[in-house]
Order: C-alpha cells, then structure tokens, then sequence
C-alpha cells in the first residue's frame, strides 16, 4: 500500500520526505482537497504513519526530513545500505520503470503548472493502489473471505481485523510536525505571505485582524505545503487557522493553485513592473501634458497662486455659465 506521497520541485529535498509523511499522517480525503482533488475516503484508506522507517539515501533524506515534533520522530529508524535497493525492495518494485529508447535524446514537456502536475501523481498513486497486484500477500483467510487482490483492499481488510499499528496524530500536530514553517505578515485586511493575500472567516473571527488595525502590521508564525500554496495554517499557539489564498479581484480560482517557487517569481514579476512603471509614469505625463499643450495652446499648469481668499459668489458663477453655453453649443456640447 502506498501511503503518502510527497513532491519538490528541482531537486529532491528533505520537504519533500516530510510532505510524504504529512500525507500519511491525515486522511487522504483532506490532503487530495489542499490540491484541489476531490476523492472519496474507500479511494484511498490508510491513516497514520508508521513507528518503523526505513529512509534511503537521498540527497534530502537528512535530519530535516524528520518530525518537527519529538513525539512523531520514529521509533526505530533505519537507512538503507548504499547500492543496496534490495535492502528496501517492497518499495524499489513499485517505483515506475522507465523504458530506454533507442535513437536519439529525447525529453517529456508539460503545460500543467506544479500542483496540477502533483494532483496527476496523487490520481496515479491511487490508481495503483487499486490495481497492483499483491495476491502473493493474501493468506489463506483473505482468500477464503473474497478478498481482492489489490493494496487497497488488502489494508481495508487487515484493518478491520485490528491488524494496523499506524500512529495517527491530530491534523493539527500533523501540520506542525511536518509541514513547512514560514512567517507571514498580518495586516488590517488580511495575512500576507510575500505578495500572496490570504483570508478566511475564521481568520476575521479570530481577533487578530484587529490587533493589526489598531497596533499596526505584525509578523505571525504559519505553515505552508510547499508545491501547492493554496491555503496557509496561521498558528496562534493554542490553534491553528486555516487560510485560503485570496485574488485581489474576482477572477479564475483555478490560478490560486501555485507553488511557493511560482510565488516567488511572480513577486519578482510584480517588482519588476513597479520598476518599471516609474519611468513609464514619467513619460506618460510628459505625452499627455504635450498633447494638451498641443490643442489648446496652453501650458498644462498654468493657474497661478494669488493672495488671500477666493471672491467668486454665486452670481459670478451664473454669469459665466450663461457666457459659455452659447460656446458649448455651437461645439455640440450640452448641460
């Protein structure tokens, strides 16, 4: 049975271990729907994370790939030999098997964005959770009972026999213990994570948007997942407060599905274009203070300061509007 699943982006880093593990810990249900994936919870059944693991080498199976939470660390921990993958072969056989071509070098490009690349490896998961075949694995009861032979059946089975030693935290240990820990900025309107707005009705509920209000901006303590940024977990000490990204003007929700590397290019973007545009600004004003200059014959600013206050009444204004509508007429104006 695969249990968790966990992604990085570039090269393989000790968030990615710890995703996988997050993954396991929750119900599947949940995890799917931070990624926008809607699932039932027979598609994919295992809750809990093993007290027994065996890590392999890789270059993000360091001490951060572990709990962030003593409680949650394993009990017994183990990493393969190296060049050893038969020490961990169970694992090794289910990995996909790449076909070597023939002929020249070739390469695979997508248009999914990163989360979306994500949600197919999730769907592929459990997909393989329900056609492996593990009928080697069934014991004589499990074949007498119609089990079918596949990981996810087998679990559901051996489950209700009470045969599963997994350790299941409360989600909230789980995003503390597992998940990314970043800072963000709380401002009167909403939490902000570099450029990103988030927001929720629990949020406003909590208070803290009004500490904001009247002592001014502050940093709070959050947790992020780092492929698919689509909600935050704001912690308050005694609680978490789940956050959603928010557009600044109602648009697609689909493109609030980014990565925390997408997040951190469009910043990049957006400085860019306030660079940009002071210099722009500037020669917008000069073009169109010229084009003014140019068809009345005017200077753009051209009203002077005089001492003292102004001496129009109303009188003056109805004469001077009775001066100038015969000219508005005759230039297609109207009232």
């Amino acid at each position: 049975m695969l249990v968790g699943i966990g992604f990085s982006v570039g090269a393989e880093t000790a968030a990615a271990y710890r995703m996988a593990l997050f993954c396991a810990a929750i119900g599947k249900v949940k995890f799917c729907s931070l990624f926008g994936v809607d699932i039932k919870p027979d598609d994919w059944p295992s809750i809990g994370i093993s007290p027994h693991i065996i890590n392999d080498r890789g270059p993000g199976s360091t001490a951060k790939a572990d709990s962030a939470d003593p409680e949650l660390k394993p009990t017994i921990k183990e990493a393969a030999p190296s060049y050893a993958g038969q020490s961990k072969a169970s694992v090794e056989t289910t990995h996909p098997k790449q076909v070597k071509r023939e002929g020249k070098p070739s390469y695979q490009e997508t248009k999914l964005s990163i989360p979306q690349i994500a949600a197919q490896e999730i769907l592929r998961t459990i997909a393989d959770n329900h056609s492996i075949d593990v009928s080697d694995r069934l014991n004589y009861d499990a074949l007498k009972e119609g089990v079918f032979p596949t990981p996810a059946s087998l679990w559901q089975y051996l489950d209700r026999k009470g045969r599963n030693h997994a350790v299941t935290p409360h989600f909230e240990d789980a995003v503390r213990a597992y998940l990314t820990s970043i800072e963000v900025s709380v401002r009167d309107d909403a939490v902000y994570f570099m450029d990103a707005r988030f927001d929720s009705d629990a949020l406003k509920h909590s208070g803290i948007l009004q500490m904001a209000h009247d002592l001014g901006r502050y940093k709070l303590k959050g947790y992020m997942l780092d492929v698919c940024v689509r909600h935050l977990w704001i912690d308050l000490g005694t609680q978490l407060i789940e956050v959603d990204a928010m557009l600044s003007i109602r648009d697609g929700q689909e493109q609030l599905y980014i990565s925390v590397v997408e997040i951190e290019q469009l910043q990049q973007i957006r400085r860019d274009g306030r660079l940009e545009l002071k210099s722009h600004r500037l020669a917008a004003k000069s073009e169109y203070e010229g084009e003014f200059e140019t068809q009345t014959g005017r200077p753009f600013e051209q009203a002077v300061d005089k001492p003292g206050r102004s001496r129009r009444t109303k009188a003056a204004s109805v004469q001077e509007r009775q001066e100038i509508m015969a000219y508005l007429r005759a230039a297609g104006g109207g009232r």
